[in-house]
């Protein structure tokens, strides 16, 4: 599956099978945490959002855990699970934020 495909939207992604979505998800989910990809998605007020995004270990700043994270992610499953969002680190807001799946509109 590539990531150039243009025009997603919710009828398209809808319309993948349980399979193809987590397919699609998985890939992308491996692409983020070696690269930094462009995301454009439909925010939840209906405007549009262009996002840098990333999960690669070397952009992401690390911090210190406390010993209750730590604990936490010890006993945290490690397999990923995907709901209907993804969170990724925003390159250019240097934060946190998350776009909807089935609100994608390009990824490049």
């Amino acid at each position: 599956m590539s990531y150039q495909r243009k025009n997603l939207t919710k009828e398209s992604w809808d319309a993948l099978s349980n399979c193809e979505q987590i397919a699609f998800i998985s890939e992308l989910h491996k692409e983020l945490t070696t690269a930094t990809l462009t995301v454009v998605f439909t925010k939840a007020d209906g405007t549009e959002r262009t996002m840098r995004a990333t999960l690669n270990e070397a952009v992401v700043p690390q911090r210190s855990l406390d010993t209750d994270e730590i604990a936490d992610l010890n006993e945290a499953t490690t397999v990923p699970e995907f709901g209907n969002s993804l969170c990724v680190w925003d390159v250019d807001l240097n934060a946190w934020r998350s776009f909807r799946f089935d609100r994608l509109k390009e990824i490049s």
